[in-house]
Formats: C-alpha cells, sequence, structure tokens
C-alpha cells in the first residue's frame, strides 16, 4: 500500500472527487432498486409540503429518488443532471421513465436556464463539493431555482467536527444554515435523520440531515 492510500493522507478536492466519481462503476441497477430507502421517504415528505411543478434533481446517481417522485407525484416535470456516464445510460433505459430531461454537468455548472425549475435537490452529492467550490454549487442551485432548495447531505454547526470528517473520510461537511443565509435563502429548516430513517448509515450518522430553504427572488 502506498503511503498517499493512508486515510490519513487523504485530501479530496472537488477535482479528484469528480474524477473519481465520473468513472466510478457501481451496479446502478441495484441502486435504483432501493427507491423506497426511509431516508427517500422523508425527502418526499418535505416535498409534500411543497407547491410546486417542476423539479431537478442534481446529481441524480442510480436514479432511485426520482423513481420515487415520479411515481408520487403524478405529472410533474423532472430533471435530472449527472457526470457519470454510465448513470445516464442506466436511467436512460426504456421503461424506466417517460419525459425525464437529462443533463451532463457538474453541480458546479449546472446546464440549466436562470430559474428554469422550482425546486432544486440533492442527496448526498455536496459531500464531494470542495470547500472552495460549494458557495458556487450553492449559487448554481439558487440561479436555477425559483422556489425551494431541498438537500440530503452532511450539516454540522461544529467546526472541528466538519474538519475531521474531511480528514477522516475525505468527505465534506458544512453549516448549511450558516452558507443558505450569506446567499440570500430564508426560512431555513433543518431536520436530522433518526436511524430509522437511515438504518444502514456504517459511518458520519449524526451528520445526515435534511436542509429546505426558500429561494430569495
Amino acid at each position: 500500500m502506498r503511503l498517499k492510500d493512508l486515510w490519513f493522507w487523504r485530501n479530496y478536492s472537488s477535482n479528484q472527487w469528480t474524477h473519481w466519481w465520473q468513472k466510478r462503476e457501481i451496479d446502478f441497477e441495484a441502486e435504483f432498486d432501493t427507491w423506497k430507502h426511509p431516508h427517500r421517504l422523508v425527502i418526499r415528505h418535505f416535498l409534500s409540503l411543497l407547491t410546486w411543478n417542476n423539479l431537478m434533481e442534481i446529481g441524480f446517481g442510480g436514479g432511485a429518488n426520482l423513481r420515487l417522485i415520479a411515481a408520487s407525484f403524478k405529472g410533474k416535470r423532472l430533471v435530472g443532471t449527472e457526470i457519470n456516464k454510465k448513470a445516464i445510460e442506466s436511467i436512460n433505459k426504456p421503461g424506466k421513465f417517460k419525459g425525464l430531461e437529462i443533463r451532463e454537468c457538474p453541480a458546479t455548472d449546472i446546464f440549466m436556464s436562470d430559474k428554469g425549475v422550482e425546486v432544486a435537490m440533492t442527496d448526498m452529492v455536496l459531500i464531494y463539493v470542495g470547500p472552495l467550490h460549494i458557495m458556487k454549487a450553492l449559487k448554481e442551485m439558487r440561479r436555477t431555482t425559483t422556489s425551494y432548495v431541498l438537500l440530503c447531505e452532511f450539516h454540522s454547526k461544529s467546526w472541528f467536527k466538519r474538519q475531521w470528517v474531511r480528514v477522516r473520510f475525505g468527505y465534506h461537511a458544512y453549516d448549511y444554515k450558516k452558507l443558505l443565509t450569506k446567499l440570500g435563502f430564508y426560512d431555513i429548516v433543518i431536520h436530522k435523520l433518526s436511524k430509522e430513517q437511515w438504518p444502514d448509515a456504517r459511518y458520519n450518522a449524526d451528520l445526515r440531515h435534511i436542509i429546505m430553504a426558500k429561494v430569495s427572488k
């Protein structure tokens, strides 16, 4: 094993994570079938509290969230962005979706017109966006969205805890209330996911949160 492979050496930047995710090969079909995972049901609950007709998921992966949303909210316009070509090929297979709009682009440069959707959401996507790029990603969500953002991400007010997860695992946690407030988002709601809502979380279970906020006009 090389020194750089050891956990204490890891320092994943946004570019490193982007390259890793673009080349990642997992069973996207199996991930598609996780659409009833408890944390996705919490995401659906928050969406049910909002009035919306179109939604964009940034970094859809296997497409499980979009599958649940399409089944739960009929007649809505859905857009998904992704950078992994195999994930895009998987979700494009016949019979999965009707009318899903797919954009191949990163979270920091979304291929969407200004105020093109009403809701933008992520599910463990911003954990791969480093401190030098997180504000750009959130600004892109603000630019492309008219009404709400809904994030399922690693959130913590503790600076030490955020640094620990970055050093130990290479993931990025943020104080999203602070960042979103700085960008003019308001009515910010933060919900910590319980063990029942994410029962199979092996690491960093206390960091997993749903963050919902209104977009400033």
